[in-house]
């Protein structure tokens, strides 16, 4: 269930953090990443990749292969202790991208799953 709620987490934050028109440049994603991660233990132990980073683009290829170039700012909280837990906000610089990075990380969703479930199995 939890999985199910953080893939929908995942989905919208997307969805909404898409740039209309006019780009929302002020939203503070780096403020947005604090409160998530103080909501308590599971999040606040959570690994972080974000586009304040020098390696940036190379790290969002863990989360998209959309093209880093149509990313404005992005996040992704991640568990790296073998836990599927990720939450991820991007803001794309056009909204006629969001179509592209929803597919994109349904791919990568089911990807995770694939994985997930190898490593359920094998641990049986």
């Amino acid at each position: 269930m939890k999985k199910k709620v953080l893939s929908l987490l995942l989905m919208m934050m997307v969805l909404l953090s898409a740039c209309s028109t006019k780009c929302y440049t002020d939203i503070n994603l780096s403020d947005l990443q604090a409160k998530i991660t103080s909501l308590g233990d599971e999040f606040s132990k959570l690994s972080v990749a974000n586009s304040t980073m020098s390696d940036a683009s190379t790290l969002f290829i863990n989360l998209s292969d959309m093209d880093y170039s149509k990313v404005n700012q992005y996040f992704l909280l991640y568990s790296s202790e073998g836990k599927s837990t990720e939450i991820a906000v991007v803001l794309l610089n056009d909204s006629k991208d969001t179509k592209e990075m929803k597919d994109s990380l349904n791919k990568h969703l089911e990807e995770r799953k694939k994985t997930s479930f190898k490593i359920m199995r094998q641990t049986k």
